[in-house]
């Protein structure tokens, strides 16, 4: 398969059409979104509940050690940082509804393992630890082909509403599902720190997504040819010649590794430093969801504005800015709303990211250029290792503002430096 010429690597202006549908227009005229949506909502909101809350609350639960959580973390980012190009991959040379059904199947089948040990009593810390690299090795999977599918299911012209709206589970999941999680958990008192009801309900939402997917219909793609190892490389070789990518991408994993981690540490800062339990963490983690929403729709309002490498760049500095605040901030109500800010700022960044991605690449290549886009949340458990062991020689708050410092940082030094970054607008294809 042969890369398309790029006419114009540098981003032009776009206009949207005048006729650009509204969100919730997005549902009637595409049906098969509408299902591939129900199903995400039922995937998106079991990873929160594992992910933000049960998995770090389980194992600092039964260590009381916060090298544990990075530990854990750790094994969940290697196997989804190793796999993702070959997802990327297996997206575009295979049928990515089936590997979709897969990839949630097994999540659902590991999880569902990890809530008969806690249901018994049985668990432990390495019982933990390989779940987390399970589900990390399914994740992989899981992302590359997503990302594949929504976008198979719309015309390319209304991806400027369909990204802020496919982005909008996410914080959504995270205003609702840690605190239900949280309130089950501190409530509920069945199995190993209270967690098993909600590791069934998780299993349950991947369980759902899993057979949703097998009834989409997609738009046609060329599937890609040859051999995965040559598969691979083309995707890295289009990213290397095309430095817009190259840029976002580096950018996106620097903030996850030092920034978006922070949220994967609640559980140690929450009750080391906040002195709450897991209903506080939960609360904390719903308004930095309700941020997010909040930025998701200022994006999509934002969606005709031709300087959108700047919501990027500031998006970025913001939320790094709101993680240093919320570090040093000695009381919970107060440190919950310096979360919801981060979260704003931070929605601001990622679509801005996102929807420049998927206007830019080429159907062909989606699953193998995104694949590796997707990286950046595979890293985010990486993060949260170094905050375990800075946080093991200081303090917790010393170890979250120092990941909001170097995402400042890095913001500032790409908005100087990159002037492809800056003069991002609201994009055209450019590639023919």
């Amino acid at each position: 398969m042969r890369l398309g010429r790029v006419t114009n690597v540098q981003p032009t202006t776009y206009r949207p059409q005048s006729q650009r549908l509204q969100i919730l227009e997005v549902f009637k005229k595409y049906p098969d979104f509408r299902r591939y949506y129900i199903g995400l909502v039922t995937s998106v909101f079991g990873y929160r509940m594992i992910v933000d809350l049960t998995l770090g609350w389980l194992i600092f639960d039964l260590t009381q050690d916060e090298r544990y959580l990075g530990y854990m973390f750790v094994a969940m980012a290697v196997p989804t940082v190793v796999l993702n190009l070959l997802g990327g991959v297996l997206a575009d040379k295979l049928d990515p509804r089936h590997l979709l059904g897969a990839a949630e199947g097994f999540s659902a089948l590991m999880v569902a393992g990890l809530g008969i040990l806690t249901l018994n009593d049985w668990v432990e810390p390495w019982h933990v630890i390989l779940a987390g690299a399970l589900f990390g090795a399914g994740q992989a999977f899981d992302e590359a082909a997503r990302n594949t599918i929504y976008a198979r299911l719309i015309d390319r012209r209304d991806m400027g509403v369909v990204v802020p709206l496919n982005s909008l589970v996410w914080p959504t999941s995270r205003s609702i599902a840690p605190i239900v999680a949280g309130y089950i958990v501190a409530k509920a008192h069945i199995g190993t720190a209270g967690v098993t009801p909600v590791v069934f309900m998780a299993a349950t939402g991947f369980l759902c997504m899993a057979v949703i997917a097998q009834t989409l219909h997609l738009a046609p793609a060329e599937r890609a040819k040859g051999n995965v190892l040559r598969e691979m490389l083309l995707g890295m070789k289009f990213i290397k010649k095309h430095s817009i990518f190259l840029y976002l991408v580096s950018f996106s994993v620097f903030i996850a590794i030092f920034g978006m981690s922070y949220l994967l540490f609640m559980p140690v800062f929450a009750v080391e430093v906040l002195e709450v339990g897991a209903d506080g963490i939960g609360t904390l983690m719903t308004f930095a969801g309700i941020g997010s929403i909040v930025g998701l729709f200022t994006a999509a309002r934002l969606a005709n504005f031709e300087r959108t490498g700047w919501v990027i760049i500031g998006g970025a500095m913001g939320f790094g800015s709101f993680v240093i605040l919320f570090a040093i901030s000695p009381w919970f109500w107060l440190s919950s709303a310096m979360v919801f800010i981060a979260g704003f700022f931070n929605s601001l960044y990622l679509t801005g990211v996102m929807t420049t991605l998927q206007l830019l690449v080429p159907n062909e290549l989606r699953g193998r250029v995104m694949g590796i886009y997707t990286v950046c949340y595979g890293v985010i458990p990486l993060g949260t290792l170094q905050m375990a062991f800075v946080s093991s020689y200081s303090d917790p708050r010393v170890a979250v503002a120092l990941g909001g410092s170097m995402v400042v940082i890095f913001a500032v030094f790409m908005g100087l430096v990159t002037r492809q970054v800056r003069t991002i607008g609201a994009v055209r294809l450019p590639v023919s």
